[in-house]
C-alpha cells in the first residue's frame, strides 16, 4: 500500500480506494459510508465520504476529514513460464585471488590483479591482525578470490520445472503484498499458450486488507 499523502485533521478529504477490490467490511468513523460489503469498487473510487449531507437542506453539505477503515478482499497474480531447461553456472576450478590490507578505515591494494573472466563468483575473506582475544590491531587483510564460472544448459523433469516456475511466482507476490494483507487463499493453475505450445505457471493470491486511503475533496 502506498504511503498516503500527509493531509492534516482539520483539511476536509475523502477516504477512497488505493486498489481494485470487493467490500468485506466499512467502519466509518467520520464521514459516510459511500460503499457497502459485497460491492466491488475501483482504484480512485470514494469508499468514505467527507461530504455529510445538512438535515433539511437540498444539495447542501458539511465537508469533514474521513476517517476509517475499509476491508476488502484483494487479488495478486504472477506468470512465470514453466521451462524444462535451464541455465547452471558451474566452476570451471580455476581462480585466483587479490589482497588488500585496511588500515585505519583506509585501503591499500597490495595485489590488484585484472579479471579476465567473463563469467565469475567472488568471495571476500577478511581477517583482522590481533594478539589473543583481548588485543585487536586497527588492521585488517583481505582476500578476494575471483571463480572462473560457465553458463551449461541442463535438462530438468516436467514436475521439477513446475515446482520451480510455482516458487518463482510465490516469490514475486511475497514481494509485491503489504505486510498488513492478511493471505485468504492461493491458487495455482498451468496456462497453455495455444500459438507457441509453452505454458506457465499461474499462481493467485486472495487476500484481505484495509484498501482506503486519504485524498483532499476536490482532489484527484
Amino acid at each position: 500500500k502506498p504511503i498516503p499523502e500527509i493531509i492534516q485533521k482539520d483539511e476536509p478529504c475523502d477516504i477512497v480506494a488505493v486498489k481494485d477490490g470487493i467490500i468485506k467490511q466499512v467502519i466509518a468513523t467520520e464521514g459516510v459510508e459511500a460503499v457497502g460489503e459485497g460491492d466491488t469498487v475501483r482504484k480512485g473510487q470514494v469508499l468514505i465520504s467527507g461530504n455529510i449531507p445538512m438535515k433539511g437542506e437540498d444539495n447542501k453539505f458539511r465537508q469533514v476529514h474521513a476517517m476509517g477503515t475499509v476491508m476488502a478482499r484483494t487479488w495478486y497474480e504472477e506468470k512465470v513460464p514453466v521451462r524444462l531447461t535451464v541455465i547452471e553456472k558451474v566452476k570451471t576450478g580455476r581462480a585466483f585471488n587479490n589482497y588488500s590490507l585496511v588500515l585505519f578505515s583506509r585501503k591499500l591494494d597490495i595485489l590488484n590483479r585484472k579479471n579476465k573472466y567473463k563469467e565469475f563468483s567472488v568471495k571476500e575473506k577478511r581477517k583482522k591482525l590481533s594478539i589473543g582475544e583481548d588485543i585487536v590491531f586497527p588492521i585488517e587483510w583481505i582476500t578476494t578470490t575471483y571463480y572462473e564460472e560457465k553458463s551449461v544448459k541442463a535438462d530438468i523433469n516436467e514436475k521439477t520445472a513446475q515446482e520451480i516456475a510455482v516458487e518463482e511466482a510465490h516469490r514475486k507476490l511475497l514481494e509485491r503484498i503489504p505486510e498488513n494483507a492478511q493471505v485468504l487463499n492461493k491458487i495455482v493453475k498451468f496456462i497453455e499458450d495455444e500459438n507457441s505450445g509453452s505454458y506457465a505457471a499461474q499462481v493467485t493470491y486472495e487476500c484481505l486488507e484495509d484498501i482506503g486511503v486519504s485524498r483532499r475533496i476536490g482532489g484527484n
